[in-house]
């Protein structure tokens, strides 16, 4: 088990330490566990410091400690795997028992956000983050391959085969990000970094994600709502879609990456705790005091959206935050929008209830500082895009029987729009 990590801070083109996260109490299991986190003295005098949890890890020279039963700081737990992430690295080190900080320590360098980890040996810190197997062993970084060696690598271990020997060395790929679906990252010949998800072959889907995900992206940016750059890549007959990684950002010093929040942490809510007892308004007021002041009418729109599409799988870690060059911070792009028929239930509140209604969705206008006129434009733009959600689909070569599979999702909109 590895007792600490570096935490590495990526400026300027490179990484420089910021603290030490180590970990307290027993070895196992790991939800027993916890952890506190202190910055170092030189980052705390660097003129490019700034808090990596401005909310919950402000720049102090103390000891900061989790809250008890997170097990880590979520800032930290953003950017390590879960779901998928940790199935690929479980599958690198069977046997092994790992907890959160074994995951993020074993995580390759294509983490969300601009943090980085490392060993601490003998009170000497390294110069740059690297990974490391659960016994403090430092792995090799492996080369971005193609996307048919991607995809193949995603199917054998989604349906749990053995990877063959020639894709052995790409198990780090996916491993640094989140989600429950196989998804890995990719570095074009541009040198430009996407992730590419994957459709599962074994028929679990109801509908292929990759087509219809795409098609809800579109729609999104038809309404005003900020959206990653996207595109959808066939390989053979299998669709991947691509959409551009929103936390780097190239610049004429290299490339430039973007420190990385999710609204679960940002907001204090428990990394088990799947329906907040938030609305979307809080998730409003929680950009405005990480200093987003035009927040409301973003998140009002989002928030109208994903019940048009009955997006209900619209949890914290599916929101975030993200901090510019400029040091400011602003809500990300947004990313996995599809529709659910698992839930009635929206994981966000609305005005009055957590039903995907779109009449208590409006209602809810006075919380994000919207008067009635502004609040009814952004309605009736979003039903006037939704309502044609079958043209959109149309246009990403979603088949017939996918839409009949996802109508049932869908707002009626008849007689929705608001004049």
């Amino acid at each position: 088990m590895i007792p600490a990590l570096i935490v590495y801070v990526h400026v300027r083109g490179a990484f420089k330490p910021a603290g030490i996260l180590e970990r307290i109490g027993p070895d196992w299991p790991p939800n027993a566990r916890g952890a506190r986190f202190r910055y170092g003295d030189l980052w705390l005098k660097d003129p490019d410091a700034f808090p990596i949890d401005p909310l919950n890890l402000p720049l102090l020279k103390d000891w900061q400690m989790c809250r008890e039963g997170w097990q880590i700081h979520y800032a930290f737990r953003d950017v390590a795997p879960d779901g998928w992430g940790q199935q690929v690295l479980l599958a690198q080190f069977p046997g092994e028992r790992m907890g959160i900080i074994e995951f993020l320590a074993a995580s390759g360098d294509d983490k969300v956000g601009c943090l980085g980890f490392g060993p601490l040996v003998k009170g000497k810190v390294a110069q740059s983050p690297c990974r490391l197997a659960p016994d403090g062993s430092r792995i090799p970084e492996s080369p971005v391959r193609s996307l048919q060696d991607l995809l193949e690598a995603a199917e054998a271990l989604h349906e749990g085969n053995p990877l063959p020997q020639h894709l052995q060395a790409l198990l780090d790929r996916g491993s640094s990000l989140g989600g429950a679906r196989p998804k890995a990252s990719y570095r074009d010949e541009a040198g430009k970094l996407w992730v590419a998800k994957f459709p599962p072959r074994d028929g679990s889907d109801a509908y292929e994600h990759p087509r219809v995900e795409a098609a809800c992206l579109d729609m999104a940016e038809a309404c005003g709502i900020p959206t990653p750059a996207r595109q959808l890549v066939l390989l053979g007959s299998t669709p991947i879609l691509l959409t551009e990684r929103f936390d780097r950002v190239q610049t004429p010093n290299g490339e430039h990456r973007l420190a990385y929040l999710s609204a679960q942490g940002v907001l204090d809510a428990a990394p088990d705790e799947f329906y907040l007892r938030k609305k979307y308004a809080d998730l409003a007021a929680a950009a405005r005091r990480l200093g987003q002041t035009d927040a409301g009418p973003d998140v009002f729109r989002r928030m109208l959206f994903n019940v048009a599409i009955g997006n209900t799988d619209d949890h914290g870690r599916n929101h975030a935050f993200i901090r510019h060059i400029d040091g400011k911070w602003r809500l990300s792009p947004v990313f996995d929008l599809v529709p659910h028929s698992r839930s009635n239930k929206m994981v966000f509140g609305l005005a009055s209830g957590h039903v995907p209604d779109m009449q208590d969705a409006l209602a809810a206008f006075p919380s994000f500082g919207l008067r009635e006129e502004e609040a009814r434009a952004i309605y009736n733009r979003v039903v006037d895009v939704v309502a044609s959600w079958r043209q959109y689909m149309k246009a990403r070569d979603v088949s017939d029987k996918d839409m009949e599979a996802i109508a049932s999702d869908l707002a009626d909109f008849g007689g929705l729009r608001q004049d």
